[in-house]
């Protein structure tokens, strides 16, 4: 299965609980009295034949020869705070998009320097020795925005949560998940049709091949969570939200 049509399947997997929505990658940000989801501005992409930067079309670059073990020490989450930029690679390319929104191609100047395939905005990732602490969004006629940090993953406290997790995708494989593992809200969305596409979209996927904790938030009666799952050459973020008694009473996730 292609990238895109992953992407598909994604996009046609949707479900409420709580008065939240999520649909494939993009966010609709909804306020309730429990949980915010915050939707951000796409940066703005300019293109080459209808956009000009200072008078002039957006340039052609060709790219730098960038050993691919130094790209991929690139990818990650990066935040200033609230939504997250995401860096991925897929094995030839560095990406970069805001959580829920498009990719953009990232054209290497230099091992730490790229510009957006359609911008002449510039990121540029910063280093400590050899571990890649931030990236900084530079744009073509402007200051320098702050340094976005990178995100690291949080020891993980809660097996049984992580547990969970893997329960909800070995089940949805199989085809044996169950409406008692959900709060009866969530449950009605998701069963039986959805639950389908999950299943097929994780089984086409392959074996993952880690799973690690990003965010964990507890709030009254619900605590949210953040997994990010590896799977080969691409990644699955992964949002839970559980209450009290350990039912599931929302769960999205899509393709970083």
């Amino acid at each position: 299965m292609t990238y895109s049509q992953l992407a598909s399947l994604v996009n046609r997997y949707a479900f409420e609980s709580s008065n939240h929505y999520y649909f494939g990658r993009a966010f609709i940000g909804v306020k309730t009295s429990d949980l915010l989801i915050q939707s951000r501005e796409p940066e703005k992409s300019v293109v080459p034949s209808a956009s000009p930067v200072a008078g002039k079309p957006v340039s052609k670059l060709k790219p730098v020869a960038i050993d691919l073990s130094k790209l991929k020490r690139l990818t990650g989450r990066y935040t200033p705070g609230g939504q997250a930029r995401i860096i991925t690679f897929d094995g030839e390319k560095l990406f970069s998009h805001w959580e829920g929104e498009n990719f953009r191609i990232l054209i290497p100047l230099s091992e730490t320097e790229f510009r957006f395939v359609d911008s002449e905005t510039r990121v540029r990732f910063e280093l400590v020795g050899e571990k890649v602490i931030g990236v900084i969004r530079c744009p073509a006629n402007g200051q320098a925005d702050p340094l976005e940090k990178r995100v690291d993953p949080l020891e993980d406290k809660y097996p049984e949560v992580t547990d969970l997790v893997q329960k909800y995708i070995r089940e949805a494989i199989k085809g044996t998940l169950k409406p008692d593992l959900f709060t009866p809200i969530c449950a009605a969305q998701i069963f039986p049709d959805k639950v389908k596409e999950v299943g097929v979209f994780f089984k086409s996927l392959g074996p993952q091949t880690g799973i690690e904790l990003y965010e964990r938030e507890q709030q009254g009666a619900w605590c949210r969570y953040l997994y990010r799952l590896s799977y080969k050459e691409k990644l699955v973020a992964l949002r839970l939200v559980l209450l009290e008694d350990k039912r599931i009473s929302k769960v999205e996730f899509y393709l970083e």
